[in-house]
């Protein structure tokens, strides 16, 4: 029970820190989708036995895949499928063995909604854990196997916090109740469990580093750690024959918004006499937010990248755009069409460039 207490005290603080600090979310309508690998290690309950005399536990790998599609400004779904596989071994007394594989699998079907920096979200969760235990020793041998498929509901937020551009800290909470049927198996501690259903509490948290590509901000990296906890679970030797699975480990993630904008670049040469340089013309688009004159965190930095660009070339004029929502009436939108563009023309002052350097504003509406 102390040993329990240390690993639920271990998941409660990973919840936590994950929920001060928050997950990636689409920042384009359309198709979005993000792989992940990571190298997790297990803890929580193992098989014990008065026995032991050494325990060794061996990580393993595991992986995710997910794709979804943001409906709307606020609203996405998404199919996510996630892969965890590793094994733990107990060194017992007299040369005896005592091995344990664990292999599980789990699919999440869900609604999201976002604000901005911020995403929750709700479904349901199908889970499939097998786990088998061998018994070697001199005292007996034997075996233990645990077949469990579940479904249930899941729930998760998370959040993007930016530090500078183009990093930013990610991170998220989820949590699940599964009820599951459990097949035990086996000529030890299983022996005569048979089968039964049980509600399965699952947790987890993430916390990260994410990069975006400026050249390409629909695509973005991750690095960061993952905890998770599956509660009434894992075989145990004890009354209940039926503890804690605690894993932990490192992942790294890549995610694509196939809607999202890029930066598309346009070079035209010119003839020119002598040494007279030639002229370079970039293509910038940016999207608002429906009804929103404010600028987003990427177009700020495709702003940046303008800047950066005029401030390298000898001769460097900006034309501006601006589109007004496209409702409402035509006095409302060439207001809205206005202020947009006034907002892109108080950043690249910000970013350094002069009046001169801002060519002409056109406005449609």
């Amino acid at each position: 029970m102390r040993r329990a207490g240390r690993f639920v005290a271990l998941v409660v603080a990973g919840v936590a820190i994950g929920s001060s600090c928050f997950a990636q979310v689409p920042h384009n309508n359309g198709f979005f989708a993000h792989i992940d690998g990571r190298w997790m290690w297990p803890g929580g309950d193992r098989p014990e036995n008065a026995l032991v005399t050494d325990q060794r536990m061996t990580s393993g790998p595991g992986g995710q895949l997910m794709i979804g599609y943001k409906i709307a400004d606020t609203w996405d779904v998404s199919l996510a499928g996630d892969v965890q596989t590793m094994i733990t071994s107990v060194t017992q007394l007299l040369g005896g063995m005592l091995k344990t594989d664990t292999n599980h699998q789990h699919v999440d079907l869900e609604i999201g909604y976002s604000q901005g920096w911020w995403r929750v979200n709700g479904g349901v969760r199908a889970v499939h854990y097998l786990m088998s235990a061998g018994y070697n020793t001199p005292f007996f041998a034997g075996y233990d196997q645990r077949e469990m498929y579940g479904l249930g509901p899941k729930i998760g937020g998370g959040a993007l916090l930016p530090l500078s551009e183009p990093w930013s800290l990610i991170g998220g909470v989820n949590a699940a109740l599964v009820y599951t049927s459990f097949v035990d198996t086996g000529t030890g501690a299983l022996a005569g469990r048979g089968s039964y259903w049980q509600f399965v509490p699952q947790l987890g948290a993430e916390l990260g580093v994410n990069w975006r590509s400026p050249q390409r901000p629909s695509f973005s990296i991750t690095v960061g750690g993952a905890i998770n906890a599956s509660f009434n679970t894992t075989i145990a030797a004890d009354g209940s024959r039926r503890g804690t699975l605690l894993e932990f480990g490192p992942f790294v993630r890549m995610a694509y918004n196939f809607a999202g904008p890029t930066r598309v670049r346009h070079p035209t040469v010119t003839a020119s006499d002598g040494d007279a340089p030639a002229k370079f013309t970039a293509n910038y688009t940016l999207f608002f937010d429906f009804d929103r004159a404010s600028l987003s965190r990427l177009a700020a930095n495709t702003l940046r990248s303008i800047a950066d660009d005029a401030r390298h070339g000898r001769e460097t004029t900006v034309q501006v755009t601006s589109h007004g929502a496209g409702m409402g009436d035509e006095t409302y939108n060439k207001m809205l069409a206005t202020r947009r563009a006034a907002a892109l023309q108080d950043e690249l002052r910000r970013q350094g460039l002069d009046s001169r350097q801002i060519d002409s504003i056109n406005i449609i509406f």
